[in-house]
């Protein structure tokens, strides 16, 4: 009967047929109540795989949008020092901006640890 309902569904079930207290509809409540909420946080896989599509696909835009740049630039021979300078200052700047993505995406294990000790309390 309860085959199809995850592990948390049938602790509940156990848990309120032992105290004998609980009516069925209590018990029915919790069981939603865990499912629903089962259903939330495995949603956010398919936003995880969303966002490392999108991410993927314009970090690999952006590459080859920047190395296209980045060899016309060396391709000129006319170049400036300053436009050099201009131009090693923004492959400084756009690396910096990927360290700081790199770092942003250290802090979400964090994150999620600490949503699922919160989840676990409350």
């Amino acid at each position: 009967m309860f085959g199809s309902y995850p592990a948390c569904v049938h602790d509940e079930y156990e848990k309120h047929a032992r105290s004998r207290k609980s009516t069925p509809q209590e018990m029915f409540q919790t069981k939603e109540k865990c499912f629903k909420t089962l259903l939330k946080v495995a949603s956010l896989e398919d936003d995880f795989q969303f966002l490392h599509n999108e991410i993927e696909g314009k970090a690999l835009y952006l590459t080859k949008d920047f190395n296209h740049s980045h060899k016309l630039e060396e391709l000129a021979s006319s170049t400036s020092e300053e436009v050099r300078e201009i131009h090693q200052n923004c492959i400084s700047s756009v690396k910096h901006n990927w360290e700081w993505l790199t770092a942003l995406s250290n802090c979400l294990p964090i994150h999620l640890r600490h949503a699922s000790n919160y989840q676990q309390v409350h």
